[in-house]
């Protein structure tokens, strides 16, 4: 069965609930939009492939290579009291024949494209990348970056739950939903699932810092639209304040009350995203970064990501997540957090993807790793 078959057929499946069923209806082969918005999302789910293609060898799920699938979910926009506009943007990550796959919404693709167009065109954002108000075109380049790395963060971190062995674990025959309401959970459950939350965040930290600080195209692309030198003393600190935009933006534009359970609060998220990017510049001898990462930046970050996209987007504001971070209970919920990541991990351990040694994969580039 080819992967975007398997893909196709868990939807289909008599098992699946009928609310369940009439949500997710299956492979959206996105008919319906203008030829040149199709194009591009088409090129998108190709692009992922080919690079997930490349990338399985680096590792082993079972004791053999992966086969991974990334394609766009059809939904029928259920209009219910949790659902009054009838959007549903989400993403999903299951397994079916053997199949390791991860979903997303057309709906979830255009607040991705909302989102960054709105980062791209608010002036305390342009001025951290040198960008004029009066650079128009320099701006929407802007939004194209934002935008491409908003979707390797989201699409990562649902490939983090697979490398991780959430998946295999605890979604047996069932899909992941990033962003669905979720039913009560007790204290002790709720603790593993926002561990198991930071873990995936961290797969996706990780997978945006190898892309533009071990990769020279991505990087180069970057510097180029922006009209800046590949040299530039700033450069390193524009790329990392591109991948903490992103992963902000995923951060902020849910609404907070969908995830209070499950996820972890936007903020600590990000303490915990500026945790992973110290890990990966100590391992990859890049102490720039390091440095440029500290608690008052990441604020001022988040500041400016909630000032672009407005308080809509949140129950809980930046004021009262801010207040809670400094306070001695914020604290002590994050070395809670922090504790917790041997014993969750030890528990997902018979589940996890192993990572190949160098000599053994496709020479380490662009690897899947399992321990980030």
């Amino acid at each position: 069965m080819l992967p975007e078959e398997a893909f196709h057929q868990f939807f289909l499946n008599p098992e699946r609930t009928n609310e369940d069923r009439q949500r997710y209806c299956g492979r959206d082969e996105i008919w319906g939009l203008p030829e040149d918005q199709r194009s591009i999302l088409i090129q998108i789910r190709d692009d992922t492939n080919s690079k997930w293609a490349a990338q399985r060898t680096s590792v082993l799920r079972q004791g053999q290579h992966p086969i991974l699938h990334f394609d766009y979910v059809d939904t029928r926009h259920p209009v219910s009291g949790t659902n009054p506009d009838g959007r549903f943007a989400t993403a999903i990550a299951f397994e079916n024949e053997g199949v390791s796959c991860v979903g997303v919404t057309r709906d979830q693709m255009d607040d991705i494209s909302w989102m960054s167009w709105l980062l791209a065109h608010t002036q305390r954002i342009l001025g951290g990348f040198q960008i004029r108000p009066d650079q128009e075109g320099v701006a929407n380049h802007l939004a194209a970056s934002l935008f491409s790395v908003q979707f390797l963060f989201l699409t990562s971190h649902e490939l983090g739950h697979h490398v991780h062995g959430h998946i295999l674990r605890d979604y047996s025959g069932a899909a992941y939903s990033e962003f669905e309401p979720t039913d009560q959970l007790t204290p002790e459950e709720s603790l593993i699932s926002q561990r198991k939350e930071i873990d995936a965040d961290g797969y996706a930290v990780t997978m945006c810092l190898d892309n533009f600080f071990l990769l020279d195209g991505p990087r180069t692309a970057f510097l180029r639209d922006l009209s800046k030198p590949e040299r530039h003393p700033r450069s390193d600190r524009w790329l990392l304040r591109l991948i903490c935009l992103a992963a902000g933006a995923f951060f902020f534009s849910r609404r907070a009350e969908r995830r209070l359970r499950r996820h972890p609060p936007p903020l600590v998220r990000m303490h915990f995203v500026m945790n992973q990017i110290h890990a990966w510049a100590k391992k990859n001898q890049k102490p720039n970064l390091a440095k440029w990462a500290t608690v008052s930046r990441f604020q001022k970050l988040m500041a400016a990501v909630e000032a672009a996209m407005g308080t809509e987007h949140q129950e809980i504001d930046w004021h009262d997540q801010s207040e809670f971070m400094l306070s001695r209970v914020g604290e002590d919920y994050r070395e809670i957090l922090e504790e917790a990541e041997a014993p969750v991990r030890e528990m997902y351990a018979s589940w996890s993807w192993t990572v190949l040694p160098r000599d053994v994969s496709n020479g380490g580039r662009g690897r899947i790793d399992p321990g980030q």
